[in-house]
């Protein structure tokens, strides 16, 4: 089991996204940058992003110079959603994450990103939480 936001859990979900060839198949004509920036957590503010590449999928530690889309959000939401305690809509709307950049891409990839939120459904019941 990975920490929630440890290197060990970003590198779980990148091994997740390589091995799903639905979302292979589901990214195959999308180019899309999602950054993913979390506050307030024990270690700080943490980074990673997820590269759309047509076809390929990866999942990186850090910050990339100019996502498609960025989100920010503290530590309590985003463990609240990533839980499921929370939905991420729902926290959107109520201002406790803020979105920068081209939100209308989401709307365009809602196929890819639901592929990506099930390739990671396995990953978030072998997480470990704070």
């Amino acid at each position: 089991m990975a920490d929630y936001l440890s290197s060990e859990w970003i590198d779980a979900l990148r091994a997740a996204a390589r091995a799903d060839e639905e979302l292979a198949r589901a990214a195959a004509e999308v180019e899309l940058v999602l950054q993913q920036h979390v506050t307030d957590t024990p270690e700080g503010t943490v980074s990673y992003y997820v590269t759309f590449d047509r076809g390929e999928v990866f999942v990186q530690a850090g910050e990339v110079a100019e996502p498609d889309v960025a989100f920010v959000q503290d530590y309590a939401t985003a463990t609240a959603v990533a839980r499921g305690e929370l939905n991420a809509l729902e926290a959107l709307q109520k201002g406790k994450i803020s979105i920068h950049g081209d939100a209308r891409a989401l709307t365009r990839n809602q196929q890819v990103l639901a592929a990506l939120d099930h390739s990671f459904s396995q990953v978030r019941t072998e997480t470990t939480y704070r």
